[in-house]
Formats: C-alpha cells, structure tokens, sequence
C-alpha cells in the first residue's frame, strides 16, 4: 500500500514538472513579423544552440513595452500597449508561451530591448548585452543600450 501511495506521488510530480515544462517564457530576437496570420519568428539560442520559433498570438494577446512614467512625482516605468505592427525586426522580446498542439501560442509580449536589425550598425557589443538581458524576466530598463 505504501509503495503504490509513493508510486502514485511520484507520478504526480512527474507530470507537473512536464505541466509546468509546457508554460515557459521564450525570449529571442525578432526576425519576422506576419500581421496577417497574428505570428512573430524570434530567433532564439540556447544551450549553446540558435533555432527560429514561430510564436502565434492568439486573439486579443497584448504586446507590451515599459517606458519612464511620464507623470510628476510617478516614478519607475508604467506599461505601454503597442500593436503587432509596431514590433520591427531586430527588437529583443520575451514572449510568455504555451503548447496547443505543434504550436506555441502566446497571449504576451513583451518588448525587452528597441534596437535595428542592422547588427553592423549596433555593433557586436550591443548583440551581446541584449542577449545577456534576456535572463531577466522582470523589466530593467534604467539602463538599457540604445543600440540603434
């Protein structure tokens, strides 16, 4: 009886890891935006490899930017809504996903780092904080490259 209590526990824990395994933010670097079919390709590396990831965002997903609080006496960064179109190619964004199917669906995103596409006009340098920002999941905008 023990065993299969302890069995039972075990598979509990198996499957909310695999659970919680489906739901995972997937930061990147903008390559694509399709307006038409709601879908954003990010070029996204990790453990030392670089793959692309067609995110679909499903239907009134958000996509967001954090700009400095404009008011007097508000400090720190409020949330800004921009639209699917206003994401550029080149921009560094973290997108907040999970798995229908084959797909990764996304109600938001987040925009991270405003920078060209043009990686010989940001520089190197630029590429390599941007992709070492992505680590965090809360906003650090304070001081943020300006790389394009």
């Amino acid at each position: 009886m023990m065993r299969m209590v302890a069995a039972a526990v075990m598979a509990m824990l198996i499957l909310a890891d695999v659970a919680a395994a489906d739901e995972a933010p997937i930061s990147g670097i903008v390559k694509a935006v399709d307006t038409a079919n709601q879908t954003v390709t990010l070029e996204v590396t990790g453990r030392g490899k670089t793959r692309q990831v067609v995110v679909h965002l499903k239907p009134g997903a958000r996509v967001v930017k954090f700009v400095r609080a404009s008011e007097p006496g508000k400090p720190g960064f409020v949330e800004q809504q921009l639209l699917l179109a206003d994401v550029k190619a080149g921009w560094v964004v973290s997108v907040e996903t999970k798995h229908e199917g084959d797909r990764e669906v996304a109600e938001l995103v987040k925009v991270v780092l405003e920078r060209s596409g043009d990686t010989q006009r940001g520089g190197r340098a630029c590429a390599l904080i941007a992709r070492k920002m992505l680590v965090f999941s809360e906003p650090i905008w304070a001081s943020r490259p300006r790389c394009s």
